[in-house]
């Protein structure tokens, strides 16, 4: 490495030792037409060079000041990203400004500037788009990584966030097992579609389950079972709630203990109020989760319904489970009430079928039927494919 380091030195000292015995050759006894003209554009770029170097010392005092920001409050803030946005835009303007003074037209320049920066933006619309995108992400904080969230027909997790894409880990279709596809979704969309976002507040979510029994089974009996069995299996995700919101108390009193270290440090009293401030919204915050203990038996009590339909009776019910084991939920709960249902003799699941009755009014008679369709009796065995195919006799 060293060897490397010395040699580059000596390439560029023999560049330089070139570039001097090229002008000395150029220059004949002390008047040299290439220095004369070079010492005139200097005195005359001189107040240039001067105020541009004041510029430069200006911006970059700005932008040291904003990277040793960036440093402290660290990578994974919000304000990493719009830090560096003004950041360059700075330097943009810097680039301008030299521009102007070193040409003088400000107006023409301005005039090219914005005829390019058309040019440009018709030609990367959709990159800008997917930037604004982005950025409209992290300032509305729509979604982060480990969300869940549906855009259009795409449901899944979303597992990074870059400048001009959003990658999520897909699911199957009706179901909330992955399907092993990562999908890339153009930032673009977040701005025009709809995003439905299933875990901001937390993991758990509301879903819905139905059961269809026929109109013969008792569905007093049945509403019952269901009821049951449903509250019995959603009950063991009370616990795993309770840890997601214990672990949220643990978090905001460890932020509190370092706010709280930090205002004994202070020495500014605009900088206590501002942490005094910030350690009373954690406190709040704290408050509100510890509220949300009480509500947690009403919260997870699931709700009962009874709708009829055209040949069956539908039981639903709505839950809360974790969003990542609806599907296993359900058929937890589908596999328990066949279980139980089997047991009892007066509920039947309703299914698509054909049902012969025997007697159309209460003051028809067997006789009576047996004429009118054509046959000499009813039974089970008289009743075949082709009589039934057959018109009564005399006509209807």
């Amino acid at each position: 490495m060293k060897e490397m380091v010395n040699s580059s030195i000596l390439v560029r000292i023999a560049i330089l030792v070139a570039i001097f015995a090229f002008l000395a050759a150029m220059c004949s006894f002390g008047h040299c037409a290439i220095i004369s003209s070079a010492e005139t554009s200097l005195v005359a770029m001189l107040p240039k060079a001067i105020i541009i170097a004041l510029v430069f010392v200006f911006v970059k005092l700005i932008t040291s000041s904003l990277k040793l920001l960036n440093k402290k409050r660290g990578k994974e803030t919000v304000g990493f990203g719009l830090i560096n946005i003004i950041r360059y835009g700075l330097w943009a303007v810097f680039v301008v400004m030299s521009l102007s003074i070193i040409f003088g037209d400000i107006g023409a320049l301005l005039t090219s500037l914005g005829l390019i920066g058309f040019g440009v933006t018709f030609a990367l619309q959709k990159p800008i788009l997917n930037f604004v995108g982005w950025f409209h992400i992290h300032t509305h904080k729509t979604f982060s990584v480990g969300d869940r969230i549906k855009i259009k027909e795409l449901s899944g997790d979303v597992i990074d966030i870059k400048m001009m894409h959003t990658v999520i880990r897909s699911l199957l279709a009706g179901t909330d097992q992955h399907s092993g596809k990562l999908v890339s979704v153009p930032n673009e969309l977040f701005l025009v579609e709809p995003v439905e976002n299933y875990t901001m507040d937390n993991n758990f979510i509301k879903s819905d389950i139905k059961m269809s029994i026929t109109y013969e089974s008792d569905w007093r009996r049945a509403k019952d079972i269901f009821e049951d069995i449903v509250t019995n299996v959603t009950k063991k995700n009370i616990h795993s709630f309770k840890e997601n919101l214990n672990k949220k108390i643990s978090i905001i009193e460890s932020s509190i203990e370092k706010m709280s270290g930090r205002l004994l440090k202070s020495k500014s009293k605009e900088r206590e109020e501002k942490i005094k401030e910030h350690i009373g919204k954690l406190e709040r915050e704290k408050e509100d989760i510890e509220d949300t203990f009480d509500e947690i038996p009403a919260r997870f009590k699931p709700m009962i319904f009874v709708d009829t339909a055209d040949s069956a009776i539908v039981l639903s019910s709505i839950f809360v489970a974790p969003f990542d084991s609806v599907r296993s939920v359900k058929t937890e709960i589908n596999s328990a009430f066949l279980d139980a249902i089997r047991r009892e003799r007066g509920i039947e699941i309703a299914y698509p079928h054909l049902k012969i009755l025997t007697k159309s009014r209460p003051g028809m008679s067997d006789h009576d039927l047996s004429k009118f369709l054509g046959i000499s009796e009813i039974s089970p065995d008289s009743i075949r494919e082709e009589d039934t195919k057959k018109p009564p006799k005399g006509g209807i």
